[in-house]
C-alpha cells in the first residue's frame, strides 16, 4: 500500500501547516476579505462536487481553449475562469445563507 502520494505526503503537509500558521494570527479589517471568506468553505464544497468538476469546469475549458494559445494567454484565462467560478459560487451562497439559518432551527421529529 502507498502511503505517501499527492495530497498527504509529508511535504505538502508541512507545507499547508505553514501556511496555516502564517494565516491563523493575522487579523483582516477589511469589508470585502471578510465577506469573501466567510464563503470560502462553500466555493470549496461546490467546486469539489463531480457534477461541477465534470461538467461545468469541463465546459468552460473547452469553451476558452482557443484563447490558450500561449503561457500568458493560458495564466491570464485561468485566472479569470477561476475568479468567475469563485464570484458565481459567493453568489450562490449569499443566496442560500438565510434559508441554510433557517432549515438549522427546525426541530427533529422522533
Amino acid at each position: 500500500m502507498l502511503l505517501c502520494f499527492g495530497y498527504n505526503s509529508p511535504g505538502l503537509i508541512f507545507n499547508a501547516i505553514l501556511l496555516f500558521l502564517c494565516f491563523a494570527k493575522m487579523q483582516f479589517s477589511s469589508r470585502m476579505i471578510n465577506y469573501l471568506s466567510s464563503s470560502v468553505f462553500a466555493v470549496y464544497l461546490i467546486t469539489d462536487q463531480t457534477v461541477i468538476r465534470n461538467i461545468v469546469l469541463k465546459n468552460t475549458v473547452d469553451l476558452f481553449i482557443p484563447y490558450m494559445q500561449t503561457l500568458p494567454c493560458l495564466l491570464i484565462m485561468l485566472l479569470f475562469i477561476t475568479l468567475i467560478m469563485m464570484v458565481c459560487c459567493v453568489i450562490v451562497d449569499k443566496i442560500f445563507a438565510p434559508i441554510w439559518s433557517i432549515v438549522r432551527f427546525i426541530p427533529k421529529k422522533g
